[in-house]
């Protein structure tokens, strides 16, 4: 099989779409993470201080 500088770019491209896809996949975790850890720390606050616990339900 013939290496060509074509095959090489086309390799290279995949790998790239990868590593962007794995980025944008890990940047969307750590950013759930993060909110989920804040919506944590909201909740501790609120308890403590009893205030902030009103809660809206929309039908």
């Amino acid at each position: 099989m013939e290496v060509t500088g074509t095959s090489i770019a086309s390799q290279e491209m995949q790998t790239n779409k990868l590593q962007a896809g794995y980025d944008a996949l890990t940047k969307t975790m750590q950013k759930a993470d993060q909110n989920a850890a804040n919506e944590q720390q909201r909740m501790e606050v609120a308890q403590q201080t009893g205030k902030g616990l009103n809660i809206d339900v929309k039908a």
